[in-house]
């Protein structure tokens, strides 16, 4: 099945795997197995960066879904250089992940999660405090 996604979290799983929380447009959250991405010669483990927009495929594993194949669509590389933004998008990242039910699709969450990548990675700092501010 190939579907795109945003990388929410990884982790270790063995050791050279990890297991990748992401949320897929077409099934909601789903967690998957990245095989051997701690291999030094993997490609995969750029692609699997946490907040990456990727297209990939996976097949059906024991536990976990494997991802057979990735790719970036999109990297956001100035939400990934600034400290505070990622402090944001990790923060709402992980209350997310807290509170969102597996392999349910939702259309609206899906669109918040790419416009709030998207308008971190854009917004200036100025912009970034007045957001923390109006939500509280």
């Amino acid at each position: 099945m190939r579907t795109r996604a945003i990388v929410i979290k990884r982790q270790h799983f063995g050791e050279h795997d990890q297991v990748v929380t992401c949320y897929c447009e077409d099934t909601g959250a789903t967690r998957a197995l990245a095989r051997g991405i701690y291999r030094p010669k993997s490609v995969q483990s750029l692609h699997l960066d946490q907040f990456n927009l990727i297209e990939f495929e996976m097949i059906p594993g024991r536990l976990y879904p494997i991802i057979a194949s990735a790719h970036v669509v999109q990297q956001y590389p100035t939400l990934k250089s600034d400290i505070k933004r990622l402090a944001a998008v990790n923060f709402f990242m992980e209350v997310l992940d807290r509170i969102m039910f597996e392999n349910e699709k939702d259309e609206k969450l899906w669109g918040f999660l790419t416009g709030l990548v998207n308008e971190f990675d854009r917004i200036d700092e100025t912009e970034l405090a007045n957001t923390f501010l109006i939500q509280r």
